[in-house]
């Protein structure tokens, strides 16, 4: 395959990235992270600070959700493109094309693409890992200063992205354990991690002041609980779903010819000490929980070189050639529905069960919940609007410009935001109709006492009811 074919596939997907960004509404977690924007803090409760600053740049110059796509459009964009430039140095003794092999086999990993659509954390790691990865590499080749402690700003700002950043970090520490032991006592060493525990001061001091509940909240969210095979098995089969069917098995090989030392050079080393435990990680974890498929993003985005690499060994074997084009088959018909779907919505689905229809309706509800609350004559200096998850809350926030109180026990951002529903607590409750709805009486606690049904709007894209929201007025909070 030629370059300018590779090229013109690249060019595909970023006009299509673009047109999508007008064709659907933020995802829960675009408008999470567009709320950090708006509430800048030098951290916050579930996630690093940086996806929060960047979207706040773009915040003077309007509150929509075009403006919220650019830095995503940025990032993934130089993303593969750092990725094509990376991959032949960090392996140089592969074929020419390496760098533009890796491209495609990028956008054969679906979620990785995907990532680029809203800016959520690993949308950055997946940048800043890249570099790390490759800074690593040029401080094996020449240990000066400068690579040092680029190696350490590289990583700080990864921690600054995403807390997937530490067994990531605790790879960088496998590789010199195994490879290079007497880098630990090089000065070089203690000041590049000096530099990176720099760049996630900000982590630090928010929360010394906070009674540490960030970092208690990703303690409790990644122990162990009770193990289940079944959480085990799917996790693996959302993975090879998520990430494609070539990507997973060829990264997997690749791992494989490193570990069992077919592969000695340092940059498969260096791919796999960095990339390999953050898939172990998560592969352990679903068998407690169900893992969300881009939470490894960066174990498997290094294993794409590696991936390339087994393929360009091994092209001569019939068995590679026909699992490449079986997986680009998969994937193709795969992008080629969902951008019909979201472009045409060709393929007729019952009200509330599209695969599309939680990217839909949310600015219209939010519209629809304030002019509710004009009904009610309420008075004002407290939050009157409710939602009964935090998922459900960022949206509602972010289209309405108001506060969204979670009714809910639970902890999250939102009750640091805008505090947690109290016994006097009165307002509109928004429920996306395939949601639990209220009750209109209720005594148990952490749910309101009183809810009385008012309205439904459905929403309908390309002709066809998508989903729909139900509102309740809903009194007296149970705490």
């Amino acid at each position: 395959m030629t370059m300018k074919v590779i090229w013109a596939v690249v060019a595909l997907f970023l006009v299509l990235h673009i047109l999508i960004a007008g064709q659907i509404g933020l995802t829960v977690d675009g408008a999470h992270y567009a709320l950090y924007g708006k509430y800048l803090a030098l951290n916050y409760y579930d996630h690093p600070p940086l996806v929060g600053w960047l979207q706040a740049s773009l915040l003077a110059f309007g509150n929509n959700d075009f403006l919220m796509r650019v830095w995503p459009f940025i990032f993934s964009t130089a993303t593969f493109l750092s990725l094509y430039y990376i991959a032949p140095r960090i392996l140089p003794k592969t074929s020419s094309n390496m760098g533009g092999y890796c491209i495609l086999m990028y956008f054969l990993a679906v979620i990785i693409n995907v990532l680029g659509i809203d800016l959520i954390p690993q949308t950055l790691l997946l940048f800043f890992g890249l570099w790390t990865t490759y800074s690593l590499y040029q401080v094996t080749q020449n240990p000066s200063w400068l690579a040092w402690l680029r190696l350490g700003l590289y990583l700080g700002i990864s921690g600054l992205s995403e807390y997937t950043a530490l067994p990531f970090a605790a790879g960088i520490c496998l590789y010199f354990l195994i490879f290079d032991r007497q880098a630990f006592k090089s000065i070089k060493f203690y000041m590049a991690l000096l530099v990176a525990l720099g760049c996630i001061s900000p982590i630090i001091v928010w929360n010394a002041q906070n009674q540490w509940i960030s970092i208690l909240y990703q303690l409790h969210h990644g122990l162990p609980t009770n193990w289940n095979w079944g959480n085990f098995f799917s996790s693996l089969l959302i993975q090879l779903g998520a990430y494609g069917l070539a990507p997973v098995v060829f990264g997997t090989l690749g791992f494989i010819y490193v570990l069992r030392g077919q592969w000695r050079d340092t940059g498969s080393q260096i791919l796999t000490c960095l990339g390999l435990p953050i898939i172990i990680l998560f592969i352990y974890s679903g068998g407690h929980q169900q893992i969300l498929p881009h939470w490894p993003a960066l174990g498997w985005l290094l294993a794409i070189p590696l991936a390339v690499r087994y393929l360009i060994e091994h092209w001569q074997r019939l068995w590679v050639r026909l699992l490449l084009y079986f997986s680009a088959s998969l994937v193709s018909v795969l992008y080629l529905l969902v951008y019909t779907q979201i472009f045409f919505g060709w393929i007729p689905f019952p009200l509330n069960q599209n695969p599309f229809n939680d990217l839909y309706g949310w600015q219209r509800a939010a519209i629809h919940s304030k002019m509710l609350l004009q009904t009610l004559n309420l008075p004002e200096g407290s939050p009157h609007l409710f939602v009964p998850n935090w998922t459900l809350a960022s949206r509602i926030s972010w289209y309405s410009h108001e506060p969204v109180v979670v009714a809910s026990t639970d902890m999250s951002q939102f009750q640091l935001w805008y505090g947690s529903p109290t016994t006097t607590s009165n307002g509109i409750m928004i429920v996306p109709t395939n949601d639990t709805q209220p009750k209109s009486f209720n005594v148990a606690s952490g749910q309101f006492q009183n809810c009385q049904y008012i309205d439904t709007i459905t929403t309908s894209v390309h002709g066809k009811a998508i989903n729909q929201f139900s509102f309740y007025h809903c009194r007296h909070f149970n705490t």
